[in-house]
């Protein structure tokens, strides 16, 4: 008895001497128990998270794809707009038109009215209308030479002396041709220019044209308007 008494003892003693530090080691185990019962518990909360952020990415893309949907309807009405056309000839009123671009050359000769001599046969009706286009419509009795929908009157008595100025934008190049000055080759470059830069804004943009310098275009500059 006395010997258990002495463990006993001897224990009490380690213990009141020692009991910070079993505390200490009491928490620590406390805390790393519960660390692992959290962990094993991970998982499924991580599982809820993926399938929240699943969410969140779904309705980011949804947003995404409905703010690219606007955006292009957006822009197709602002590419909508309107033109500006001038309609000339055998027209009852020959004016300069606002018309919407999504128009047709048969919507604005409607708008203006034809004349009853007025010969629309070489006239492409379906053609869209282009902004600060110029279209004339001839009379029947005026001989008409077409090229890439755009046509250029002439009556086949007159010569280029007895004709009005030729208007660079309409201008084909059998009309060109007809300049003093201008061959075949040179009226291709003038026609291969306005396809690549858009419509003639100026007499002055032929000097641009290879072969057609200062002194050139003095002599040419009276035959042609815009």
């Amino acid at each position: 008895m006395s010997f258990l008494f002495q463990w006993k003892q001897q224990l009490i003693n380690i213990f009141t001497r020692w009991k910070y530090y079993f505390l200490i080691a009491l928490a620590c185990i406390i805390l790393l128990i519960g660390y692992f019962v959290f962990q094993m518990h991970q998982p499924s909360a991580n599982m809820d998270n993926d399938g929240v952020a699943l969410i969140d990415n779904d309705q980011q893309q949804n947003s995404s794809v409905k703010e690219s949907k606007d955006q292009k309807r957006k822009a197709s009405d602002s590419q909508k707009g309107t033109v500006f056309v001038d309609l000339k000839g055998a027209v009852e009123h020959p004016d300069v038109y606002e018309m919407p671009s999504t128009a047709r050359v048969n919507d604005l000769i409607k708008k203006a009215k034809l004349k009853s001599n007025a010969d629309i046969s070489h006239i492409n009706l379906s053609e869209k209308l282009v902004d600060q286009k110029m279209i004339y419509i001839p009379t029947k009795n005026e001989q008409y030479v077409s090229t890439n929908n755009n046509q250029q009157p002439t009556n086949s008595n007159e010569t280029i002396q007895g004709q009005s100025q030729i208007n660079l934008n309409t201008a084909n190049e059998a009309s060109l041709t007809k300049v003093p000055g201008i061959g075949p080759s040179k009226a291709k470059e003038i026609l291969n220019y306005k396809e690549q830069h858009g419509q003639f804004t100026s007499v002055d943009e032929l000097k641009k044209i290879k072969g057609i310098g200062e002194k050139t275009f003095e002599k040419l500059k009276q035959y042609f308007t815009v």
